[in-house]
């Protein structure tokens, strides 16, 4: 369902609570539970909507750290860019900001990306080959789908915010750990 008309569907339902609510105050009275049972399911639907809408954000964890605070930094700002991505996905904010978080955060990933190899390939990290064609095969796969998202806007952008944001969970907590020791070890803070 188009975010907009979601939107007002929850609009509606909410509102129809509440006139129910009333009604039944009237109704029953202030006595009886059926209108505060109304009441509080109410004020819970937006409560439990908002709670479900941000399981696919994500906030940064320390445990996501490589020890390297300007790759900390950057891993930061990918979160911060696929959340504005996974924003246009919940909440209808209009074509314009959704191409531009999607161009944002696939600028960045690139440069990210780049300043991450240069590092590993400066300091002569053993397994760069191999983090650097994981690279290569996500930005690939992220080209796809962006090609897909000019053909299907919709049905691809939950699926291009959905993989970005599990496959870089993913590479930080698995892949960017391996040359964490190996890079602070060689004093690259």
């Amino acid at each position: 369902m188009k975010k907009s008309i979601w939107t007002l569907v929850m609009a509606i339902f909410v509102v129809a609570l509440g006139i129910a609510a009333v009604l039944t105050f009237i109704g029953l009275g202030i006595g009886h539970p059926v209108p505060w049972i109304l009441t509080a399911v109410t004020a819970l639907v937006p409560i439990v909507h908002n709670w479900s809408q941000q399981k696919g954000f994500v906030r940064w964890d320390d445990s996501y750290s490589v020890g390297i605070k300007s790759i900390d930094d950057e891993h930061k700002n990918l979160l911060h860019l696929i959340n504005n991505l996974q924003s246009s996905v919940r909440y209808y904010t209009g074509e314009e900001f959704e191409r531009k978080a999607l161009s944002e955060l696939m600028e960045y990933t690139t440069t990210h990306f780049a300043r991450e190899e240069e590092l590993m390939k400066k300091h002569q990290f053993p397994g760069y080959e191999a983090h650097k064609q994981q690279h290569e095969e996500m930005a690939a796969r992220a080209k796809d789908m962006v090609a897909r998202y000019e053909e299907d806007a919709v049905g691809a952008m939950d699926e291009i915010s959905t993989y970005l944001r599990d496959w870089l969970i993913r590479h930080i907590n698995g892949t960017d750990q391996e040359y964490s020791e190996y890079l602070t070890s060689r004093g690259v803070q």
